[in-house]
Formats: C-alpha cells, sequence, structure tokens
C-alpha cells in the first residue's frame, strides 16, 4: 500500500491498547428496562497482524487433526433372530493409517499457515469491568471479542469478515425498582467495510449473532414470584457506524450503533490509547 494513503497507517502492523466507554441503547442493554447501562473497560487491537490468523489457524488445525485421527466407524445391519425376534447390528472400527493421518495433518497445517499470513487481519478485544480502574464508574462485566480478515483490500476500500464470541454481565437499577441482570450473548460473524478519507478510517460494521438463533426469543425475560423482572439474556445483530483516527503513538475512535432494528435507538461508544 502506498506510503500516505488513507489506509496505510491502519494497514501497517501496529496495535492498539487503551480505554474504551459505552452507553446508551447498546447491544448491552435491555429494551424492557427504562436505564441504560454504562461500560468501560480496556480495548486491546491488533492491526494488520498475526493474532486473528494464529488463534484461527490453531483451532482450524487442532479440529482437523482430531477428525483425522478419528476412527472411521461402519455399522452393518445383521438378520433378525426368529427365536428371539430381535436383529443385531456388527460395528466395525477402522483406524486411519498412520500415512493418511500424516497427510490430513499436514494439509490443516498449512491451511493454518496461510490463515496466520493473511494481510488485513485484525483482532480485537474489549474487556469490561465494574468500578473500573478504581474510579467506581462501569455497571458491567465481561468480554467481547472479534476476528476479522479482509478478502478485499486496496487504498480505497477494505472489506472485511470473520468471527466472534463474547459474554457480558450488567447489572442494571431502575429508579424504584429492583436491581436487574442483563446477560448480553454473542457467538457470530462480523462483516466490515472500511473507507479511508484523509487520516480518518470510517467503518460500517453488522454482527450476526449465531447464538441468537439457538433460542426461540431473541430475548430471554425472567421473573419473580411477584412478576418483576429478575434477568434477561439479549442476542442482538448490531450495526455500528465507526470513525477512528491515529496520530503518531496516538489513536482515538467512537461510533454509534443501532441494536434493534427497525427500532430507531441508538447506543454509543468511545475508545482513545496509545498506538505501537
Amino acid at each position: 500500500m502506498r506510503e500516505g494513503s488513507g489506509l496505510a497507517s491502519f494497514a501497517q502492523e501496529s496495535y492498539w491498547f487503551g480505554a474504551v466507554g459505552v452507553g446508551g441503547a447498546s447491544a448491552f442493554s435491555a429494551p424492557q428496562l427504562s436505564t441504560e447501562p454504562t461500560l468501560t473497560g480496556f480495548t486491546l487491537r491488533e492491526r494488520s497482524g498475526i493474532l486473528s490468523g494464529l488463534v484461527t489457524g490453531a483451532l482450524v488445525f487442532g479440529l482437523a487433526a482430531a477428525g483425522a485421527s478419528a476412527p472411521t466407524v461402519t455399522v452393518t445391519e445383521g438378520q433378525r433372530n426368529p427365536d428371539t425376534g430381535r436383529s443385531y447390528e456388527t460395528w466395525t472400527y477402522e483406524t486411519p493409517s498412520p500415512g493418511a493421518t500424516g497427510e490430513h495433518v499436514s494439509a490443516a497445517a498449512h491451511g493454518a499457515g496461510g490463515l496466520a499470513s493473511l494481510r488485513g487481519q485484525q483482532f480485537e478485544l474489549d474487556v469490561y469491568q465494574r468500578g473500573w480502574a478504581g474510579s467506581g464508574s462501569g455497571d458491567a462485566s465481561g468480554y467481547k471479542l472479534n476476528m476479522l480478515f479482509s478478502p478485499v483490500l486496496s487504498e480505497h476500500l477494505w472489506v472485511m469478515v470473520g468471527w466472534g464470541w463474547g459474554s457480558v454481565h450488567t447489572h442494571v437499577q431502575d429508579p424504584g425498582f429492583e436491581p436487574v441482570d442483563v446477560e448480553y450473548f454473542y457467538f457470530g460473524v462480523p462483516v466490515r467495510v472500511v473507507v479511508p478519507i484523509s487520516f480518518l478510517a470510517l467503518s460500517a460494521t453488522w454482527e450476526w449473532n449465531i447464538a441468537d438463533h439457538f433460542t426461540s426469543e431473541r430475548e430471554s425475560v425472567t421473573e419473580d414470584a411477584d412478576g418483576f423482572l429478575k434477568r434477561v439474556e439479549v442476542r442482538p445483530h448490531p450495526l455500528m457506524l465507526d470513525a477512528q483516527a491515529a496520530w503518531g503513538p496516538l489513536f482515538i475512535g467512537g461510533g454509534v450503533e443501532a441494536s434493534r432494528l427497525p427500532d430507531f435507538e441508538f447506543g454509543y461508544r468511545a475508545m482513545a490509547g496509545w498506538r505501537l
């Protein structure tokens, strides 16, 4: 990528560490509550590095190696016994040969190495905690991780896709009511488009939260004996618009998100820190 181009500072390998804050009707809030939680914590981001490829490659390698060494089971249905009226089956276990296993493992290792060497990787980990850095602020504890890869990488457009997961526990107090626990679950596929404008990188990200399809309801509600809310589980599919800027060793960013479209309620977040 040409030096001085809009994405140059983001396409070069770098590590970002700083503080992150989230508020408003974010993905971590519950629509049943009038109080919106505030989240504070730390963020670690890698740009054009190898962390996403190493983690994903290690998982692919492990699954492939386990599958290659697993025995093949052949089930043969036998004859029916006229005296007992029962049928029987014959189970045959065939262990793969060392040569075949070695070929599968070698192919998996080659694929894992290819993932680690891909350009345009992004690794993003946000860790939230109550009483962040001794400040007493923050209603939540937990983490959220995204790992993205770029099949389209140019000076004018960056298209990314990846996978991620997260779990955040928020303790929300509505005025006049008992505290409510909000549990955020995320396991899904983030899709992102990045456009450079001068020293800024503007991005739009949509997260397909596959965890939402594991249950019949996007928001699961638990009530006490008196009918008051006690616990809400949320699994949203947020659409996020962000802007990030980097000057030398410093970076700053922020954005808005709509977690429950077509309801036009928005959350916001901001981050700042150091770039290495």
